[in-house]
């Protein structure tokens, strides 16, 4: 499998657990999600060409994609493996239909074993530039957005 496939709407990136990502008790603790959710988003910015494209209308600004809001939800705990193995989770990511100026993602953490979700969430992030929230994102960014959510669906 590689590292990052497309279809059904959604993006899905593979994320490898480390022994240092579960608690004492052997859990999955709550916040290493945030990295893998962090990861796949950024394939998503990727793929959809918002990076190359912001970098083409601004070119010298410092741009940064910023979180403004995470909600997420435990569905299933993510057990280590009884012989200490490192597990190979999905995150399935959505981009949902945007604002003016903010990208929403939803996403999952699902056991790739048995395909099971064990958490879910929605990230909210809007673009800086140079510093600036993007009030408004620019015909080129929306061209971006559409067409990855046509090769995507």
């Amino acid at each position: 499998m590689t590292d990052v496939r497309a279809g059904k709407g959604y993006l899905e990136t593979r994320a490898e657990t480390r022994f240092s990502d579960y608690t004492r008790q052997g859990v999955l603790h709550w916040s290493k999600s945030l990295m893998y959710f962090e990861k796949a988003r950024f394939a998503v910015a990727e793929l959809s060409g918002i990076r190359e494209a912001l970098a083409a209308l601004t070119p010298d600004a410092e741009i940064a994609f910023v979180v403004i809001r995470v909600r997420m939800q435990m569905e299933k705990p993510v057990i280590l493996s009884p012989d200490g193995k490192e597990k190979t989770l999905l995150v399935r990511t959505w981009l949902e239909p945007s604002s003016l100026c903010r990208l929403t993602f939803r996403q999952q953490l699902v056991d790739g074993a048995n395909d099971e979700c064990c958490l879910t969430g929605t990230v909210d992030v809007v673009i800086l530039v140079n510093g600036s929230v993007m009030r408004q994102f620019p015909p080129e960014i929306r061209a971006c957005l559409t067409d990855y959510e046509r090769r995507i669906g």
